[in-house]
C-alpha cells in the first residue's frame, strides 16, 4: 500500500480534474440568457442601463474586484 505522502498529490490531482466536470455555467437553454439559476426564473430582470447611477457604478466597483462604496475604502458617490 502507498504512503499517504505519495497518495495525497494524486489525490489531489484527480480532485481538480474532476472539478470542472462538476460545475455548471448555467448554460444557454435557447431562451437567449444564460446563467440564469433556476430560484430565478421568470423574476422581474432590469437592464444595467434602467439602474441608477450609484448602483451602476457599484456594479462596474465589484466587476473590477472592488472595493465597494458600502466597504469603507471608498468614497460614497454626492446624493
Amino acid at each position: 500500500m502507498m504512503p499517504l505522502r505519495a497518495l495525497l498529490p494524486r489525490l489531489v490531482a484527480c480532485l481538480l480534474l474532476a472539478l470542472p466536470a462538476g460545475c455548471s455555467s448555467g448554460g444557454d437553454d435557447g431562451g437567449g440568457r444564460t446563467g440564469i439559476p433556476a430560484w430565478a426564473e421568470g423574476m422581474p430582470v432590469a437592464e444595467v442601463s434602467e439602474l441608477p447611477a450609484e448602483a451602476r457604478t457599484t456594479r462596474q466597483l465589484t466587476d473590477e474586484g472592488g472595493p465597494s462604496p458600502t466597504s469603507g475604502t471608498a468614497p460614497c458617490p454626492a446624493t
